[in-house]
């Protein structure tokens, strides 16, 4: 069997799957957080076309519910670092805390 007939046959087996699946390029993401009443708060203040520092969950000290997801960024045209630090359960997200870090991204660069 040629590696183009497999790949065929591969496509054609997962294409039911496929259909029942929305593609990600699909989704048009909605300017909230997500809850399950699809209320959810804002977004961070400015992390759209914001340059991201730091992504990533928060340490398990934090105890914060769901584990915590932590972003550092510094929003488009400005020059201090913010963090937002979020909280999550089944039920949705929301914002446990937001501060700045520093007056540049300089000072928030790993050395």
């Amino acid at each position: 069997m040629t590696d183009s007939v497999l790949r065929l046959l591969i496509i054609a087996y997962t294409l039911p799957e496929m259909e029942d699946q929305m593609l990600i390029h699909d989704l048009n993401p909605l300017p909230n957080l997500p809850d399950v009443y699809r209320q959810g708060e804002p977004l961070p203040s400015g992390i759209i076309g914001a340059r991201i520092i730091g992504f990533g969950s928060a340490p398990r000290s934090s105890e914060l519910e769901g584990g915590g997801l932590v972003i550092d960024y510094v929003p488009k045209g400005k020059k201090e670092t913010l963090r937002v630090v979020l909280s999550f359960t089944e039920l949705g997200m929301w914002i446990t805390e937001s501060a700045a870090l520093t007056t540049g991204p300089e000072a928030h660069a790993k050395t």
